[in-house]
């Protein structure tokens, strides 16, 4: 702080106090705010362009096989707009998970948005297979749709991490790195949770299924699903480790995983009419199936309090 004495006309002086160091810091700090903020909205629209585009350019040629009709918006506002409004909620939806958790994810910016991009990545492009099993769509044709969200998400993911959240601190002290042991129990435990209670919703009716007329393609679906949450988990395991077993499972299951597969799947009601309840009591089944094989595998194979 500089205080410089100013004269004045009679005979005392006035003391004024300036901060210029603090206002130059201020205006820098401002400066980044808006710059990381700028590039926030960026990445997000990058993103969700990255994905359209794909979409469109794989459209031309995969060709999905179900009897869903088009709903309000779909016939109002056409495929084209809902899915280009759908693109710009997914991603931004998924950026604002990055932004709440990315402080925890050990690495650098660029390495947060890598893991941050794969976990993510990963449920995209396998959730999108389950249209295999549900629908009998070709396996080609589902990866491909998939990799139309899957590689996006990641780009979009390193763009946040290399120019948004580049801070380095993490909470990698409090998990260290597992052991082969420990990550291959926890990531089959959460797997066969995930199993479980999907063919409780299949079994009992809760939730359409193609576990009669393709058993086998919806067992490999349901397992490959439950694996893909195991892989996330794992890539993301500093970022929701806390004090509390229950708080940690929730952080991925709700936080992480439920926010992420929400803004995937809310696609198909926004598109498809008839679908809404199956599409949200699905989701939320997953979500609760998640959270309580992440608190499972927390409390067995790292001794959670």
């Amino acid at each position: 702080m500089v205080v410089h004495k100013v004269p004045t006309g009679n005979s005392r002086d006035r003391s004024v106090v300036s901060l210029p160091a603090m206002s130059g810091a201020g205006r820098m700090r401002d400066q980044l705010d808006r710059s990381a903020r700028r590039w926030f909205v960026a990445s997000v629209i990058i993103g969700a362009v990255l994905a359209i585009f794909f979409h469109a350019l794989v459209g031309s040629f995969v060709v999905s096989i179900n009897e869903l009709s088009y709903g309000v918006l779909g016939r109002t506002l056409g495929a084209e707009v809902v899915a280009s409004a759908w693109a710009l909620l997914a991603f931004a939806g998924s950026a604002l998970v990055f932004a709440r958790y990315h402080s925890m994810i050990p690495g650098t910016g660029l390495w947060k948005g890598i893991r941050y991009g794969s976990a993510v990545g990963i449920i995209w492009l396998v959730g999108m297979l389950e249209g295999v099993a549900l629908f009998g769509n070709p396996l080609l044709n589902e990866f491909l749709i998939g990799l139309s969200d899957a590689i996006p998400v990641m780009v979009m993911s390193i763009l946040l991490g290399v120019f948004v959240f580049r801070s380095t601190s993490s909470t990698e002290n409090v998990a260290g790195k597992p052991g082969q042991l420990q990550a291959t129990g926890a990531l089959l435990l959460i797997a066969l949770v995930y199993v479980a209670v999907r063919y409780l919703g299949y079994v009992g009716g809760i939730i359409g299924s193609g576990h009669v007329e393709r058993p086998v393609l919806t067992f490999v679906w349901t397992a490959l699903m439950g694996l893909s949450v195991g892989v996330a988990f794992l890539l993301l395991l500093n970022a929701v480790l806390s004090e509390s077993t229950t708080r940690s499972a929730a952080r991925f299951g709700l936080g992480i995983f439920g926010v992420n597969w929400f803004v995937f799947m809310v696609f198909i009601p926004m598109l498809f009419e008839g679908v809404f309840v199956d599409v949200m009591i699905r989701v939320s089944l997953d979500i609760g199936a998640v959270v309580l094989g992440c608190y499972l595998a927390l409390r067995f194979w790292y001794r959670e309090g």
